[in-house]
């Protein structure tokens, strides 16, 4: 007990960490995602099924480019790509690729017009 209370400090450290990185790289939203059979625990419909997260936990989302972050009573931080940023005349297209960590897959191709 006492070699964990020693190490939460740094345990904090490198969650504040994880979360800054994806704050930069990233637009967040919130998000409540309790189940009453799983308290405490972030419970999330995929398409593959039902995602259980612990609390404290950092996970990919299974169905889209984003990180779900699990905190105290089922609140959640849920991490997905910015708004892309591409030139005037542009449009964006579809992903690099979506199966890569986050936020690597938020990568994506664009198709510029040049007929003026």
């Amino acid at each position: 007990m006492a070699s964990f209370r020693a190490s939460l400090p740094i345990l904090v450290a490198v969650a504040t960490l994880l979360l800054l990185d994806h704050q930069v790289h990233s637009d967040a939203d919130f998000a409540i995602l309790n189940n009453k059979t799983m308290p405490g625990k972030c419970y999330l419909d995929s398409n593959n099924g039902p995602v259980i997260i612990e609390s404290e936990q950092l996970v990919r989302h299974p169905d889209k480019c984003a990180n779900i972050y699990c905190g105290r009573n089922s609140w959640a931080l849920i991490f997905t790509c910015s708004a892309a940023r591409v030139p005037q005349g542009c449009v964006v297209t579809d992903y690099i690729d979506i199966k890569a960590p986050f936020p690597t897959c938020c990568e994506r191709d664009w198709v510029c017009n040049d007929i003026l």
